[in-house]
């Protein structure tokens, strides 16, 4: 009998069937004592099931950030790496070039690294080709006029009056990029030649993306044009060649 009741019990584990387990368990029980078990089982099986609810909770909650993740991501306004989305790095930008035309080297350093997330910012936010390509033109020319306002400001060599000039004169940005007319107090090589280099960079992206544009549309045309010419072949006055489709074995 003891031998059938360990072979049951092992049936019933295999099985899943905790009650039926319990209900032998009980029977092994004084009855005085088996109320009390059945407190232990609750509170047992109360605890087992709010686990259970805390990982499905975490388990979902985990998805949802992924997509949130990936909403962020297409709207680009992602965060990460302390980048921020575009409309708060073009103001930073903007910012930063208003500074350092009025004789902020700090600012003027922190302008290549401020258009690189811009731009990066700008590849998720902008709707369209085009509108990627004016925003890197935009901020490779307002770039080009403070590096050209530097250079000039440095061969001046009177800071105190550039910066006081500066303070009130015009300010172009990725949004205005009329030259301004401004006098800078002289910032470090390092800021220069980091300005050169990124502007170097965006010219160099410009002109392959036009490069790219222009053998895109030289492609079109062709295609075009080889179109026309059949269409003409077909419509000619004279009758024009006849049109044959080839049929396809079912």
């Amino acid at each position: 009998m003891s031998e059938r009741q360990d072979l049951e019990r092992k049936l019933l584990e295999l099985q899943g069937d905790t009650q039926a387990i319990r209900d032998l368990d009980l029977a092994k029980l004084d009855e005085s004592n088996r109320a009390l078990q059945q407190q232990i089982w609750a509170l047992q099986d109360a605890k087992e099931a709010a686990d259970a609810a805390a990982q499905l909770k975490d388990a979902w909650t985990s998805v949802g950030d992924s997509i949130m993740d990936e909403v962020n991501r297409i709207r680009g306004i992602s965060d990460a790496g302390g980048g921020g989305n575009f409309a708060s790095l073009m103001g930073q930008f903007n910012a930063a070039t208003t500074a350092a035309r009025a004789g902020d080297q700090v600012a003027a350093s922190s302008l290549p690294g401020l258009s690189q997330k811009l731009l990066q910012a700008a590849e998720l936010a902008a709707t369209s080709r085009q509108e990627l390509d004016r925003i890197q033109a935009q901020t490779a020319a307002s770039l080009a006029e403070t590096y050209a306002a530097i250079m000039a400001a440095g061969g001046s060599g009177n800071s105190s009056t550039g910066a006081a000039a500066g303070a009130g004169a015009p300010t172009g940005t990725i949004l205005s990029n009329a030259a301004a007319a401004v006098q800078l107090s002289a910032t470090g090589p390092s800021a220069n030649d980091n300005l050169a280099q990124e502007i170097k960079s965006l010219r160099e992206e410009v002109a392959q993306l036009r490069s790219d544009n222009n053998a895109g549309h030289a492609a079109t045309a062709g295609n075009t044009g080889a179109i026309k010419r059949k269409l003409d072949d077909v419509t000619a006055s004279s009758g024009g060649q006849a049109v044959s489709v080839a049929g396809v074995a079912a």
